[in-house]
């Protein structure tokens, strides 16, 4: 009793024989693990990616996955792929829908590399789309500037 913490002592203060203590640890432990469990599994259903970049997005699932392995629950790798794909932005739907189309899944590392690729390329076009705009306007002002005088 006295090598357990205190915490645990009053779960065990009945048990007269040391399997009986066994026991009730065992069944203490195998109903905490199985809350984790679910509420991991709530959390990466319920990931979005939101405002965060890739990098970060996929970083806070694997940290999730991570878990589960930790705890001995790990997930399939399909079912990795799966809360990655439905956590994304709609921007991604093309990814989605390429990926959801192959005869086979992709792995890991190829689907991650392949979502910061368009990332990058989403953010050149929207600098670039920006640029244009800035452009516009300016080339708008000096027109207008020109009327007036």
């Amino acid at each position: 009793m006295n090598s357990l913490t205190e915490n645990l002592q009053p779960r065990v203060i009945n048990c007269v024989h040391a399997w009986q203590l066994w026991e009730e640890l065992d069944a203490f432990c195998n109903s905490q693990t199985k809350a984790r469990t679910r509420q991991i599994r709530y959390q990466l259903r319920s990931i979005s990616q939101g405002s965060t970049s890739i990098y970060a997005f996929l970083s806070k699932i694997k940290n999730l996955v991570d878990a589960l392995v930790f705890i001995g629950k790990p997930i399939l790798v399909t079912e990795h792929i799966d809360y990655i794909l439905d956590g994304l932005n709609e921007e991604y739907q093309p990814i989605i829908t390429s990926v959801e189309s192959q005869p086979e899944p992709p792995t890991l590392h190829n689907l991650e590399s392949f979502l910061l690729t368009f990332e990058s390329r989403l953010e050149k076009h929207k600098t670039k789309a920006i640029s244009d705009a800035l452009s516009v306007n300016v080339a708008t002002d000096s027109s207008m500037s020109q009327l007036l005088l």
